[in-house]
């Protein structure tokens, strides 16, 4: 009977450090999965944290910008209002302008009249200098004892040339010399603005001084025929 409890005993004693040997062995391998799982979270974690903090960075650059971008703006909008006062003066001077622009040209208008009836003066001086010089061919003691009465009138021109500036008899001197030219090469010769070239040549253009060719931009000028055989008779 002892024999048997004894056998009984030593049985439930192996079997007990049998269970225990695999409690032990499942501990052991619950122990190792937590640390492994242990490990894993932690490595999310700081995974994580790093996402986190490289967001956090972003925004805080994504912040900077904006507050920069709100000071472009408030400095744009200052700006804005600065450029829009310097604009309404600019309208008021524009309205200025064209008031005096009225002014001139009504007194563009009253010169224009005035340089017609001056043309039209300068028309009957020729033509009573004409009389004048045909008088003192078929009478000359007659137009002597008139000249001491009138005071002489100096002419420094012949009467086809005493419209005409000096550069503008520059002018036909060169075309009549050089040939035709335009109104950029006669510029460079007189030294005289683009748009003040351009109207003296339109000037002699339309007071019959010049022919102008138009096949071509820009324009070139010649001298008239007739003009030129005055010219090279005036030179001889």
């Amino acid at each position: 009977m002892f024999e048997v409890a004894l056998a009984l005993t030593i049985f439930l004693l192996a079997l007990t450090i049998i269970f225990s040997f695999l409690i032990y062995r499942k501990l052991r391998y619950v122990k190792e999965e937590y640390i492994n799982a242990k490990n894993v979270i932690e490595d999310i974690i700081v995974s994580f944290n790093r996402q986190f903090d490289r967001q956090n960075e972003r925004f805080e650059s994504i912040t900077s910008k904006l507050d920069s971008t709100h000071f472009k703006v408030e400095s744009l909008e200052r700006k804005l209002d600065e450029y829009d006062g310097k604009l309404k003066k600019v309208e008021e001077e524009v309205s200025n302008l064209v008031g005096i622009k009225d002014e001139v040209s009504t007194r563009l208008d009253g010169f224009e009249k005035k340089l017609g009836d001056l043309e039209v003066q300068q028309k009957k001086f020729e033509e009573r200098l004409s009389e004048f010089e045909s008088l003192e061919v078929s009478n000359p003691r007659v137009e002597y004892e008139e000249a001491e009465d009138v005071a002489p009138i100096p002419i420094r021109r012949e009467k086809v040339l005493s419209r005409l500036t000096d550069t503008e008899i520059s002018v036909l001197e060169i075309l009549a010399n050089e040939g035709a030219k335009t109104a950029p090469e006669i510029k460079d010769r007189i030294k005289l603005t683009r748009e003040h070239t351009a109207r003296l040549m339109k000037k002699l253009y339309e007071q019959g001084y010049l022919e102008r060719d138009t096949s071509k931009i820009p324009y070139s000028y010649r001298v008239k025929e007739e003009m030129l055989r005055f010219l090279k008779k005036k030179r001889a």
